[in-house]
């Protein structure tokens, strides 16, 4: 399967080298004591244009998450791959800050879909601006918002994206969130499940582009304080968009609206994980009582 999906890393590529341009530019300003001002907010407007994802590169993004690669053999853009360019968005908004991001993590993330796009339309248009950047005393918090287009659909997607970057505290220990875990309601039931391979984070960033070490590498997440590798937000998020149009939309891709994903806990590879839905929200954990893993909110249509 991996060497399958190595097709696909032409298409990722320039994003993951945005990623870890960002990561060794603010080491380097870290080390060398480089001071540079906070940037602003909101920050300046980014623009450009990307080709739309092959067929090939579509169909293998969804089975990886667990989709149904046959909703999409009309050309439709499985939404969740606003990641792959919105990880350019994230890159280029953060060129030039005073923090060391090396350490920074997607911890949510919300997606409207507007109308779908459709890969026959051409290449997309993609914009977006950092809409937050602020500490306090336990990390820095980074937002952006983004839109994805073509020339027939210019505002097909809207997505938000926040990112952490933990700080580190007097004997280079990182401050840690005490608070007791939020538990999965006993009354939500469950929607889809998922048996995590331990090459998951792998073959995600195979399709999706986020190459982080703490999810493709054991020994790097060990490295920054994890027991071992864990699969990407992103991923997590396509997985449970997949889930809910498969399950709550009955493979409706139409009706799911928009989406919103708080990511509270690593999903550590390899692992099993189930969806559970209540209402208007969803939650990932092992069971309803269990520890919650990433929980949010989701609309539909009529």
């Amino acid at each position: 399967m991996q060497v399958k999906l190595l097709r696909n890393i032409p298409a990722v590529a320039p994003t993951t080298g945005a990623m870890f341009r960002v990561a060794i530019a603010g080491a380097i300003r870290k080390a060398r004591k480089i001071k540079v001002p906070p940037p602003a907010v909101p920050g300046p407007e980014i623009r450009f244009e990307a080709p739309a994802p092959t067929r090939e590169h579509a169909a293998a993004f969804v089975k990886t998450v667990f989709g149904d690669a046959s909703r999409y053999r009309d050309g439709t853009i499985p939404p969740p791959m606003f990641c792959i360019h919105g990880m350019k968005v994230i890159a280029k908004s953060l060129d030039e800050t005073p923090w060391d991001l090396t350490s920074a993590l997607h911890v949510g993330a919300g997606l409207r879909i507007n109308r779908h796009l459709n890969l026959r339309d051409g290449p997309l248009r993609i914009s977006g601006r950092l809409i937050e950047a602020s500490e306090d005393e336990r990390r820095i918090i980074l937002k952006q918002r983004m839109v994805f287009g073509n020339a027939s659909n210019p505002e097909g997607w809207e997505a938000i994206c926040t990112e952490w970057a933990p700080k580190k505290v007097k004997g280079g220990e990182r401050k840690k969130d005490m608070k007791a875990p939020d538990l999965i309601p006993p009354d939500a039931r469950e929607a889809a499940r998922w048996k995590l391979a331990p090459d998951m984070g792998v073959r995600y960033a195979m399709v999706g582009g986020d190459f982080n070490p703490v999810h493709v590498s054991n020994g790097a997440a060990k490295a920054m304080g994890f027991k071992r590798s864990f699969l990407q937000g992103f991923g997590i998020l396509a997985m449970v968009y997949e889930g809910l149009v498969s399950t709550v939309c009955v493979g409706d891709r139409e009706r799911l609206k928009w989406m919103d994903i708080r990511f509270l806990k690593p999903l550590f590879l390899p692992s099993s994980a189930r969806l559970f839905i209540r209402d208007g929200e969803f939650f990932i954990g092992p069971a309803p009582g269990g520890e919650i893993r990433a929980q949010g909110e989701f609309t539909l249509g009529d």
